[in-house]
């Protein structure tokens, strides 16, 4: 005990060498409760600085802790009565030796508290993990609820879809016609016309075709049967078609040009050609243009390159 820096030890933990035992208990608390290493799990350097703290802080409150028992006063020179009085018990001096046999010691005590801190610590940080996996799951089933909604739509609006293994077309009906396409109208010399006159061009969509004349009666590869006439597909866009005058079908398509390179966006064009083709993009910022899946993308003013999805498939130079 004589080799003991009983002034390092008051110093450890904070507090004057003439203070009271209450003092150096109430202090040891503060200290282990601020330097326990489970409070910086997250950061090693500072977990490994509060483990030598903490040791230190054990070490000097056990030593005074000795010298307490031993002396029945602190070594910065309180009475034996007095730190008694402080730590609240008013027993004789003489008595201590059997104090064990009534209460727990102070180290026995301030163990309880350590665990007691512990608990508590412990207690926290399960709470904070529990809480972030819950709010983790409850983001995670939000944006899976969006991304299938959104798949919903997007396969309501979509004819056909692309088999990229084989580059092979494989239509997908996705509304029902109201009216059988194949049925041979009243007079057979005559096309009928179809409520919507929009006229079917060459470079149409899947999905445009599909809106203007309704599900085809049958398909073969890239064609698409409406009785006995016939409209040809490549890469989603309409390239020729065969009139049947026993199965016309109902559009003026005789009446469409065919496109040419002054009719598909090219590299280098200028952002108003690519509006004058395309018309108004659904979303767009400086360097893109987004039109439902299918992306232009710019440099500066000028067409850099684009991404045609299959699904709504850009005019674009092939």
């Amino acid at each position: 005990m004589n080799d003991i820096d009983y002034d390092a030890c008051f110093e450890a933990l904070g507090i004057p060498p003439d203070s009271s035992w209450e003092t150096v208990r109430t202090a040891y608390r503060r200290a282990a409760g601020k330097w326990h290493p489970d409070r910086f799990a997250g950061d090693p350097d500072r977990q490994r600085e509060a483990e030598e703290q903490f040791k230190a802080i054990s070490q000097a409150h056990e030593a005074l802790a000795a010298y307490y028992r031993q002396h029945g006063e602190l070594p910065g020179g309180r009475s034996g009565d007095a730190a008694a009085t402080a730590d609240g018990d008013d027993r004789p001096e003489q008595d201590a030796p059997f104090r064990d046999q009534y209460e727990p010691s102070a180290r026995a005590r301030d163990a309880r508290t350590t665990q007691r801190s512990d608990d508590a610590l412990i207690r926290r940080t399960i709470l904070k993990r529990s809480l972030a996996t819950a709010f983790s799951l409850a983001a995670g089933v939000t944006l899976l609820f969006v991304l299938i909604g959104e798949s919903k739509k997007t396969n309501g609006d979509t004819a056909s879809h692309l088999d990229h293994g084989h580059g092979t077309q494989k239509p997908v009906p996705a509304v029902t016609a109201t009216a059988s396409t194949s049925r041979k109208p009243a007079n057979p010399g005559a096309i009928p016309r179809p409520l919507n006159v929009r006229p079917l061009t060459y470079g149409a969509s899947l999905s445009e075709v599909q809106d203007i004349l309704g599900v085809p009666t049958r398909t073969e590869g890239d064609t698409w049967f409406y009785g006995d006439s016939q409209i040809r597909f490549r890469d989603g866009r309409v390239v020729d078609w065969r009139i049947s005058e026993s199965d016309p079908i109902r559009t003026s398509l005789s009446e469409a040009p065919r496109p040419s390179l002054a009719q598909v966006i090219t590299k280098g064009a200028s952002k108003a050609y690519a509006m004058r083709i395309h018309g108004p993009p659904l979303w767009k910022s400086d360097s893109v243009w987004q039109y439902q899946v299918s992306k232009i993308y710019f440099d500066g003013n000028r067409v850099s390159g684009w991404y045609s999805s299959p699904l709504d498939p850009l005019k674009v130079e092939r």
